[in-house]
């Protein structure tokens, strides 16, 4: 028997994941948006991959622009998850008001998160409703985060390592 869509998301909800901003700039601008799959898949040569639903906007704009920047926020950063996470509005005023930086592909790398990751795309997989984007690390760096904000069942969560 098939797993449903619900079972599956009930499963995966119970991993906690990283909180990433993954940003790009194109013809029309700046633009963001958090993504809740992100991981690196290689070290030789050090590639990351994301997934971005197909119909969202970010997608295209990833293809125009080729790159883009894996922004993996800090425990403090819960606000920023939100506000990328939520549909329409100007991501480009979103990223104008905040202290960023251009690394070499030209996507804005996010100065106060945990760390960044400027990638060039390596390779586009199409897989059921999202996109798979491999990227190249063309350029990485630490933030000033100390540690990461992860989401799990629906909800965000600092690292707090006295909590053990």
């Amino acid at each position: 028997m098939p797993v449903t869509s619900e079972a599956f998301r009930a499963v995966m909800r119970k991993i906690a994941q990283p909180v990433a901003v993954v940003t790009v700039a194109d013809a029309d601008g700046l633009h963001g948006m958090t993504a809740s799959s992100f991981t690196s898949i290689s070290l030789a040569p050090p590639l990351v991959m994301i997934s971005v639903g197909e119909e969202n906007a970010t997608c295209s704009r990833i293809e125009r622009a080729g790159a883009f920047a894996v922004n993996v926020l800090g425990a403090e950063q819960q606000a920023l998850g939100v506000d990328f996470a939520r549909p329409g509005g100007k991501k480009s005023d979103l990223i104008g008001e905040l202290p960023h930086s251009f690394a070499v592909t030209g996507s804005p790398c996010l100065d106060g998160s945990l760390c960044w990751l400027d990638c060039s795309v390596f390779a586009k997989h199409t897989a059921g409703s999202g996109v798979i984007f491999v990227g190249l690390v063309e350029a990485a760096a630490m933030g000033t985060a100390e540690l990461p904000l992860l989401y799990r069942n629906r909800t965000y969560e600092g690292h707090d390592p006295s909590e053990r």
